[in-house]
C-alpha cells in the first residue's frame, strides 16, 4: 500500500463480478526463480476418478432398484436402454464439463503471477499487469448473488485514482472463500509478501455481516 491510498477497503465496496460458477479445481502454487504463479493443478486424474466412482455408485443404486422392482416387466425392455443412456450422460457429462473448464483455465494461465524482477503482479496470462504499489490485496470473496445463493470468487483489488477497482480472476460455486482460496492465498502471501485477504459473511449459513480478514 502507498500513502496515496484513500482508505481501507470496506465490505460495502465488494461485489461479485462473475457470470458463470461451478465446482472448480483446487488452485496450486508454482514457485520458480523468477516468479510465483497460481494456476489449476497439472493433473486431475485423482479428482476425476473419485467423481466418476461416486457417480457410478449412485447409478448402480438406481439399477439395483430397477432390478428389484422388476422395471423391465412393468415398463418394457426400453427402460434398460433409457437407464443406460442416463448412466452414460451422468458419468460423461461432468467429466467433459470439468475437462472443458480445465482447458479454459489453462488457456488463461498463470491466473496470477508475481514477477520478482519487476515487482509486478499479472493476471489471466498477462492480460493485465500491475505494479506492486497499485495492489491493495488478492482477495477470496464470498457474497450472495441476486438469487440469494452464496458464490465465491478470487479477485485482485487495485487502488487507482483514490478508488478501488476489482479484477475478476476466477469463480467457484462455493459458499466459502476460506475453503476455496484460503490455503492458496496464504501460500502466495508467504512467497511474495503481497497482501491477501478473505471476505465472507459470518455465520454457518452466510447470513451475517461481511468479515474482512487479512491472511498472515
Amino acid at each position: 500500500m502507498t500513502d496515496t491510498e484513500p482508505h481501507e477497503l470496506k465490505a460495502t465496496e465488494l461485489r461479485l463480478l462473475g457470470h458463470f460458477y461451478q465446482n472448480d479445481f483446487r488452485l496450486v502454487l508454482h514457485k520458480g526463480p523468477a516468479s510465483v504463479d497460481i494456476g489449476p493443478p497439472l493433473s486431475t486424474w485423482r479428482s476425476m476418478a473419485i467423481m466418476m466412482a461416486l457417480i457410478g455408485l449412485i447409478y448402480a443404486g438406481f439399477i439395483w432398484i430397477a432390478i428389484a422392482s422388476d422395471a423391465g416387466e412393468k415398463f418394457g425392455p426400453m427402460i434398460w436402454v433409457l437407464l443406460l443412456m442416463i448412466g452414460i450422460l451422468a458419468i460423461a457429462g461432468p467429466v467433459v464439463g470439468h475437462q472443458l473448464r480445465l482447458r479454459y483455465l489453462r488457456s488463461r494461465c498463470p491466473l496470477v503471477s508475481y514477477c520478482f524482477a519487476n515487482s509486478t503482479v499479472s493476471i489471466l496470462g498477462g492480460q493485465s499487469v500491475f505494479d506492486r504499489d497499485e495492489i491493495y490485496a488478492l482477495i477470496g470473496l464470498t457474497l450472495r448473488d441476486s438469487h440469494g445463493e452464496s458464490k465465491s470468487e478470487l479477485q485482485l483489488m487495485v487502488h487507482r485514482d483514490h478508488s478501488f477497482v476489482p479484477h475478476l480472476i476466477t469463480t467457484d460455486l462455493s459458499g466459502s472463500a476460506q475453503a476455496s482460496y484460503g490455503q492458496i492465498l496464504r501460500e502466495f502471501r508467504i512467497a511474495t509478501g503481497v497482501r491477501t485477504m478473505i471476505a465472507e459473511p459470518e455465520g454457518l449459513l452466510n447470513r451475517g455481516p461481511i468479515q474482512l480478514t487479512e491472511l498472515t
